[in-house]
């Protein structure tokens, strides 16, 4: 909870429940922890809304074998469904 007069650094937001708990809004917060990157919040809802589930992201491994100069020669590939 931010102090009177206090502004939250850019960027930083939570969800806020309101009383009732049945609805929440977008507030300023100064705790890291707390913070949501609304980006991905907003593909959440999207995914959750179009395919009835949530979004997956796993880091699988790769190849070890490739050329170090090769740019699919990470450790880690990114993948998302869907």
């Amino acid at each position: 909870r931010l102090q009177d007069g206090a502004s939250a650094p850019q960027g930083m937001c939570c969800l806020a429940v309101e009383g009732s708990g049945l609805a929440v809004r977008i507030a300023p917060t100064l705790e890291p922890g707390a913070a949501v990157n609304l980006e991905y919040l907003s593909v959440l809802l999207r995914v959750r809304r179009q395919e009835g589930r949530e979004p997956l992201f796993s880091l699988d491994p790769v190849d070890p074998t490739r050329p170090r100069g090769d740019a699919e020669a990470s450790m880690q590939a990114k993948r998302f469904e869907p």
